[in-house]
């Protein structure tokens, strides 16, 4: 290399070094930590219908920016409901207000079915709240296959007198004075009872033939489907209603996520929620099928 090239090189590395030193300061971008959301917890029941109201109930809070913990907990369960209810100020949970009342030490006697929920609140004030019940009635109703040409409660004395028939029950429905001890003491039927907690797995059976009579709740219409329900005329069912109860701290502290669960338990009624409770019965994914029932009623 000759003394000019040699200069040249000197020059442009000098240019360069220039440039650089002229270059502005680059500031670091700050890490912007998001703030956690707060997480609501919803306990129900195991059955079909209370796993898909509870998914409604979470698709709501979700979608006004809360994140839901579900859980099941063991069907007619209710000391582990209110149980869960009192642990967690952020906690709600569903269940069926007549069963809930006959559980409740403090109860005697059940009260007429215009001051049921009355009852139930006030029984219940220390530790729950109430909220807005939905027209899911989980009251108790007895099938059989229609071949056995039954139409009420009141031939059933008749139809097992031959020989005590088989009937699968829930534990609720063994409990309830209007469940197994009216069709025996008041409808004079000779039963033997088999307990089977899933109403699906208890029409399962009906409809192989396993049992030869089940219980079930009014709202559990897909697994009522195809069986005859049996006419209650003495008029001895009661009413059962679904209810919600949130710890009381919950309404205070978070009014947004009460507001959410109240507008979307004004949005079930029996027919439009018969879909959901029978794609979640056949085995869907219930949070999957009550997001999408909830964006679209």
């Amino acid at each position: 290399m000759d003394r000019r090239q040699f200069l040249i090189s000197l020059g442009g590395l000098a240019a360069l070094a220039g440039c650089a030193q002229t270059m502005p300061e680059t500031t670091p971008t700050p890490t912007v930590t998001p703030t956690p959301k707060t997480v609501l917890k919803i306990w129900s029941g195991s059955t079909p219908v209370e796993r898909a109201v509870r998914e409604v109930l979470a698709a709501a809070v979700v979608a006004a920016d809360y994140e839901a913990e579900t859980k099941d907990v063991v069907t007619d369960g209710v000391e582990a409901l209110m149980y869960e209810l009192q642990a967690d100020p952020l906690a709600m949970t569903l269940g069926f207000a007549g069963t809930m009342l006959d559980a409740l030490p403090a109860v005697d006697e059940p009260p007429p079915p215009d001051e049921l929920l009355a009852t139930l609140a006030a029984a219940v004030e220390e530790s729950a709240t109430l909220l807005k019940t939905t027209p899911l009635d989980g009251k108790l109703v007895w099938a059989v296959l229609p071949e056995t040409g039954l139409t009420s409660l009141a031939e059933l004395k008749q139809w097992t007198a031959p020989a005590p028939k088989t009937i699968g029950i829930s534990a609720a429905a063994g409990a309830k004075s209007d469940g197994y001890p009216a069709l025996t003491v008041t409808y004079g039927a000779a039963l033997e009872t088999v307990l089977i907690a899933s109403p699906t797995n208890r029409a399962e059976r009906l409809r192989s033939g396993e049992l030869d009579i089940a219980g079930f709740r009014a709202c559990e219409s897909a697994e009522l489907a195809g069986f005859t329900i049996l006419e209650d005329t003495l008029g001895l069912g009661e009413s059962d209603p679904m209810v919600t109860m949130v710890n009381p701290a919950l309404p205070e502290a978070e009014p947004a996520a009460i507001l959410a669960v109240t507008d979307a338990l004004k949005k079930i009624t029996p027919e439009n929620f018969a879909a959901l409770e029978k794609a979640v019965a056949g085995g869907a994914d219930a949070k999957v099928q009550a997001a999408a029932w909830l964006a679209s009623h």
